[in-house]
């Protein structure tokens, strides 16, 4: 076996020293950790809509059909996009004249062009209309004559939020 010199034996330290520093200078570095963090969704307002009216012709007759145009705000921080429209409550007010005179007309669609997207925030009223939304019926009763029929316009919405692009590491 060979005997270890004082030379050798510094050039061993120093290696070892060496090494043992570059560990330690890696543990320095190579520090994580876990944390702990909560978030929740928040609220969402409903959409505001405005009065409705009936267009093409404005006036019920026997048999005829309408389209309806009303305003929507959204009050949301994300946009939204109109899904749909029910009428209900439909209301004669008349004794002479029964509500069922008048009716929604299911699968209204929406015009052309008409808007469906509204953004956020929107305090601006967007106009929609629905072609053929709500009708009279062809045999309407005589009583039903000049009187005005009110009714609730119902919107369906989604949200029309799309994903943020990914951020660059």
């Amino acid at each position: 076996m060979r005997k270890i010199t004082k030379r050798s034996a510094a050039v061993i330290t120093a290696a070892v020293v060496a090494v043992g520093a570059a560990g330690a200078a890696w543990a320095v570095w190579g520090v994580n950790g876990v944390g702990t963090a909560s978030a929740s969704a928040g609220n969402v307002l409903p959409l505001g809509v405005g009065t409705a009216i009936t267009l093409n012709p404005p006036a019920f007759f026997p048999g005829s059909q309408h389209s309806v145009a009303f305003t929507v705000t959204n009050p949301n921080p994300f946009p939204v996009e109109i899904q749909g429209i029910t009428i209900t409550d439909i209301d004669s007010g008349s004794a002479a004249c029964a509500d069922d005179n008048v009716l929604a007309v299911a699968g209204a669609t929406p015009a052309a062009g008409a808007v469906l997207e509204i953004p956020a925030n929107t305090t601006i009223p967007q106009s929609v209309t629905y072609n053929n939304a709500i009708r009279m019926i062809a045999d309407a009763a005589n009583g039903c004559k000049t009187v005005p029929f009110t009714f609730k316009v119902n919107v369906q919405a989604g949200s029309d939020a799309t994903d943020p692009a990914p951020v660059a590491p």
